[in-house]
């Protein structure tokens, strides 16, 4: 039986979920900052204003990457170093995944969405460990970079297209299309099967290995969800980040494939 929880509400944009062992952190795109909720189920401010988080990921020294105007790496002392700059024909970097080897590949925006402006081709910075690392793809027909993982093997990824719904492979096969027209944040179980936020559909979708729909998994309440991430003890609890809420989902009888931190 699948159950559905609100873990907690009262945001702008609940976005980048990751499960860090024993607790979720997420962000605010929309008011600003990070947040953890807690084991007792409490809400705690990890770190404040900070708007357009649309990624996050544990990093391997502690602590972890946020995305924005830059990329930053935000130690357990709370030191922000940055990884990646701002760039002039960059609007800022939405979503993030990471690679078994600790890469962390990133998708840049060249227009900034929550300000109207006209959509354009994004791109992808690749940026690998050790040193002269940084590598940008363009992606001229893929406009919004959305949510990226890794699959089973590690180093093939999947990477969403917000503008018109298509998951994209290796970031050169079209690989499936949203049912809603919209694909956000994404994840990835154990059995190889890609969760898809749906977006304006208030739901999510599970894509088999072969890029079929398998399911679609309505979140009650919920007008926009903006992304998804396996946790719990052993990873078989969803949490989905909608527009106002975290949900915890259970019962979904998959376990999600732990995602590997980043190394740069």
């Amino acid at each position: 039986m699948t159950t559905f929880d609100v873990v907690a509400d009262g945001f702008g944009l609940a976005e980048a979920p990751v499960w860090d062992g024993s607790t979720l952190l997420f962000s605010d795109a929309v008011f600003g900052g990070v947040k953890r909720i807690a084991s007792d189920g409490r809400v705690e401010e990890v770190l404040a204003k900070r708007r357009g988080i649309g990624g996050m990921a544990l990093h391997a020294d502690g602590g972890f990457l946020m995305t924005g105007r830059d990329v930053v790496w935000v130690r357990e002392d709370g030191e922000q170093v940055e990884v990646l700059g701002r760039h002039p024909g960059f609007a800022g970097y939405n979503d993030l995944g990471t690679l078994a080897d600790g890469t962390v590949i990133v998708g840049a925006l060249r227009f900034n969405p929550m300000e109207g402006q006209s959509p354009e081709p994004g791109a992808l910075v690749t940026l690998r460990p050790g040193d002269d690392h940084e590598e940008t793809t363009e992606l001229p027909i893929v406009t919004w970079p959305n949510g990226i993982a890794c699959a089973p093997d590690g180093t093939t990824f999947y990477v969403a297209d917000f503008a018109d719904g298509r998951i994209w492979r290796d970031a050169h096969e079209a690989w499936a299309r949203s049912p809603s027209e919209q694909a956000d944040g994404l994840c990835v179980d154990d059995e190889g099967g890609v969760w898809v936020a749906l977006g304006g559909a208030g739901s999510v979708a599970r894509f088999t290995a072969d890029g079929e729909v398998e399911r679609v998994v309505e979140v009650p309440g919920a007008d926009f969800v903006s992304s998804v991430c396996f946790g719990g003890p052993v990873l078989d609890d969803l949490y989905v980040t909608t527009r106002t809420s975290v949900v915890r989902v259970r019962g979904l009888g998959v376990s999600g494939l732990p995602v590997p931190p980043a190394r740069i």
